[in-house]
């Protein structure tokens, strides 16, 4: 009687052994990071151009560095459709502040300018919402990188 009872069926009629439910479970991901808003030095150390729901956007990679979140992972994300870029686009902000200068009109504007370079970046909390527009509890909001506010110079007097 006892067995009878851990017996479960699935959709076939098939009986499912205890190995087989197991599998079934799905493990958790990875949890992103969610840290104190405010600004900080990182260092950035790639870009990925990603397809989210349909829409092309670019990661913007940075590492922490120094103080308490030292070699923590954060990302910009980025629209990044493809053709010209306005001036009024997320991207061209920031390839405007990377790079230190505008562009002229009609050069390129490759992500290339943020690699390999220390900034000054602001950090806040993602703006996860529900499907009516609600903003999701706390516990799931994790951190991301808001806007690139400058470029750092590395001491090379030591």
């Amino acid at each position: 009687m006892n067995d009878a009872a851990k017996c479960i069926w699935d959709n076939n009629d098939h009986l499912l052994e205890t190995d087989d439910l197991d599998d079934d479970c799905p493990n958790a991901g990875e949890d992103r990071p969610r840290i104190e808003p405010g600004e900080y030095i990182a260092f950035c150390h790639g870009t990925k151009v990603i397809n989210y729901y349909g829409e092309r956007k670019l990661m913007i990679q940075f590492r922490l560095c120094g103080g308490r979140y030292d070699g923590l992972e954060l990302f910009l994300p980025c629209p990044f459709p493809r053709g010209a870029r306005s001036y009024r686009t997320k991207y061209y902000k920031q390839w405007v502040i990377a790079n230190g200068a505008r562009p002229e009109r009609g050069q390129r504007m490759p992500r290339s300018v943020f690699v390999n370079k220390k900034f000054r970046i602001l950090v806040g909390d993602s703006k996860r919402r529900f499907d009516n527009g609600e903003l999701m509890p706390k516990f799931l909001q994790y951190s991301i990188v808001t806007s690139i506010l400058g470029g750092v110079e590395d001491d090379v007097s030591n």
